[in-house]
């Protein structure tokens, strides 16, 4: 899918050759990875409707909402177009995240292990969606590890040990190849010294099923910086409202500290000072420590299609500021109540403070984006946030 560039060889996509004209193809290509690469703090259709904004940039509202309608329908998604994604089974999951790929009518769509979380109930259900998207044009190419997936297939590759491609043809053909009773014996067949008798006695080939039609190329046109950066930051305050508890408890650690200060301190010392200026610090950090990392596996999957790293860097940096400000404001409220008449110098000079204050935190917020977009899981970037 161009995620990782070949060292040799060609892939060609409707005769074009993918490298080469990688920024057009991409946008003919769906990918579900295994991860989530949705948004578990929106409801399916707020999901849809920002996947729409972002890819198809040139559609107007009636269109996208028709399309979200014809593609909820689809897959059998409607009738929780308004449950929490975080709330919904993992096969529906699967589902929403398959429905803002085809949102593009992709060429090809590739999924990697969808049916690994599913219950046996689902995955039929599950299977038989897939296979109606093939026969309306959309090629689907799905990696598995069960045997029990083939039988929904019209062909299928085996891989060996090493990534060497052994078997390629219907899926009423491999048992026979290989020479066995069942697939799990063919998966005995590809590891270890038994991979490479097949490795070296050469490809087997056999066309499988070629009965659906490919469709024509479209393109999606250039990407809007502004159309982006006002779509995501829309999208990233409707996931900080839609997350009441933790939204809450980050606004009230600022009154919470600010409280624990007017406690212990009966004026402004240099203590005091350095604490509002670590608090502030901690305040932006803090906030934007996990918001790269933890949705990893969706920006790489919209960094692939279309997204500018810009546009997504300075809507996180928009919403988290507007937060530093609110809890800046917090904390100012209070120190001011506090030391109104016992520090006339504090007071006096509150909106200076106030504003130093928001600057520090709006400051710490771009370094906990940077801490967050160079670790690889939240545990890891949260323990480096207190050190640094």
């Amino acid at each position: 899918n161009g995620d990782s560039p070949p060292s040799s060889g060609e892939v060609i996509i409707g005769g074009l050759e993918l490298t080469q004209n990688y920024n057009y193809l991409k946008t003919q290509i769906g990918y579900v990875p295994q991860d989530d690469i949705v948004h578990s703090e929106l409801t399916v259709e707020e999901c849809l409707w920002y996947s729409a904004k972002l890819r198809l940039q040139s559609a107007s509202d009636t269109e996208i909402k028709g399309k979200i309608a014809d593609v909820m329908r689809e897959l059998n998604i409607t009738h929780i177009k308004k449950n929490y994604v975080g709330k919904i089974s993992g096969g529906q999951r699967k589902r929403v995240a398959i429905a803002s790929e085809i949102l593009t009518d992709p060429l090809i769509l590739f999924l990697d292990e969808p049916t690994s979380p599913l219950d046996p109930q689902t995955i039929e259900e599950f299977l038989k969606i897939l296979q109606n998207l093939a026969k309306k044009g959309t090629a689907v190419i799905m990696v598995t590890h069960k045997p029990e997936d083939l039988a929904y297939m019209d062909s299928v590759i085996f891989m060996a040990e090493g990534g060497f491609k052994v078997y390629q043809g219907a899926i009423n053909g491999y048992l026979g190849f290989f020479k066995q009773k069942d697939t799990v014996g063919v998966y005995a067949q590809l590891a270890g010294d038994n991979a490479r008798k097949w490795i070296t006695g050469g490809q087997f080939n056999q066309s499988g099923n070629q009965s659906a039609q490919p469709k024509m190329l479209q393109g999606q046109g250039e990407v809007d910086f502004f159309k982006q950066y006002w779509w995501l930051t829309n999208r990233y305050m409707n996931i900080k409202m839609n997350d009441k508890v933790n939204t809450s408890i980050m606004l009230l650690q600022a009154p919470f500290i600010a409280f624990l200060v007017s406690v212990i301190f009966d004026d402004i010392t240099p203590a005091v000072i350095f604490i509002v200026a670590v608090s502030s610090i901690w305040f932006g950090a803090n906030n934007a420590a996990r918001e790269i990392v933890y949705e990893n596996a969706i920006y790489k999957r919209e960094r692939m299609f279309n997204l500018g790293i810009l546009p997504y860097i300075f809507s996180k940096l928009t919403v988290l500021s507007v937060f530093s400000v609110l809890q800046t404001l917090l904390f100012s409220i209070i120190m001011y109540i506090k030391f109104d008449e016992r520090n006339p110098n504090w007071t006096d000079h509150i909106v200076e403070n106030f504003c130093a204050v928001c600057l520090i935190s709006i400051v710490a917020t771009m370094m906990g984006l940077f801490l967050s977009a160079v670790s690889n899981t939240t545990e890891k970037v949260m323990t480096i946030v207190p050190l640094t």
